[in-house]
């Protein structure tokens, strides 16, 4: 079911406005929401960027949305949604670091890491706007920033890569791995040029390109980074699950299969694994 009018509402936006930004006829935005058109695969990616979220979440009913928009407009109403916004950077120095690695995080992001960084658990679960989730294991990190927006820059630590100050929404990095793949049918048009814009101006590798959108990365306490290519996103997603169990249960080793070989991580050495948002949500 396309949210669209509930959306629009919760943002502030007239049918007018969005049909302006989509560059189409007010009318063709009535008949979305009345339900008598359909929106085509690039339309939904392009109202999806517009609103800073998921196509999942312009289709579906979650009450809770994720937006990389600066803004928290909180439910008026028990049953409406509310939009998490976006709040500020994570910053995580592992011990074998000299810098740490940033992530822009939402309001309620920030609210659980909050909470978390100062329990007994050993792990720490997040999901970033740069199409991250994280794992973090507490006892291999020297520390931990929660940076909001509104304060300065953390003095000579404030090295960020090309999207890790406020990120973008889901869909973006679906095309960005449309892109790498050579697909670019269901790519809107404006999309495709900035994608094209950022790889030249910060001079973007596919490489870089593979660590946001399909790769695993594993960092361990001395601060050595590893990538890789999992033969299932599906094991990966478990291990997301299960992550609790790290710290409940015996567990010596991490194991990753890997296109690149099956590997074991000494648990205790591992200080972050890092997946992309994307390959999680896509291979359910």
């Amino acid at each position: 079911m396309l949210r669209l009018k509930e959306l629009r509402a919760k943002f502030n936006m007239t049918q007018k406005d969005l049909a302006e930004r989509l560059e189409m006829s007010q009318q063709a935005i009535a008949k979305w929401e009345k339900g008598t058109a359909e929106p085509t695969v690039k339309n939904l990616r392009e109202l999806a960027i517009i609103f800073g979220i998921s196509v999942d979440d312009l289709l579906g009913n979650s009450k809770i949305i994720k937006t990389t928009h600066l803004c928290d407009y909180g439910p008026k109403k028990k049953e409406d949604i509310k939009i998490d916004g976006f709040w500020g950077n994570l910053g995580i120095k592992v011990k074998g670091q000299k810098k740490s690695r940033w992530y822009p995080i939402t309001q309620g992001t920030y609210e659980n890491m909050y909470m978390a960084i100062q329990n007994d658990s050993k792990w720490i679960y997040a999901e970033t706007l740069n199409n991250k989730e994280l794992l973090i294991n507490k006892q291999n990190i020297k520390k931990i920033s929660l940076v909001d927006d509104a304060c300065d820059p953390v003095p000579d630590d404030w090295d960020l890569q090309w999207d890790a100050y406020d990120g973008d929404c889901d869909v973006a990095y679906d095309c960005l791995y449309d892109y790498l793949c050579g697909d670019t049918e269901n790519i809107p048009e404006r999309l495709l040029k900035g994608i094209e814009n950022i790889i030249e101006k910060e001079k973007l590798s596919d490489y870089d390109i593979e660590k946001s959108v399909c790769l695993l990365g594993v960092i361990d306490a001395d601060g050595q980074e590893e990538y890789m290519h999992p033969n299932s996103w599906n094991e990966i997603k478990e291990m997301y699950v299960w992550f609790e169990e790290l710290e409940n249960q015996n567990i010596s080793s991490i194991m990753i299969d890997a296109n690149e070989g099956n590997f074991f991580y000494n648990q205790k050495e591992v200080a972050v694994i890092e997946a992309p948002i994307n390959q999680l949500k896509n291979n359910e």
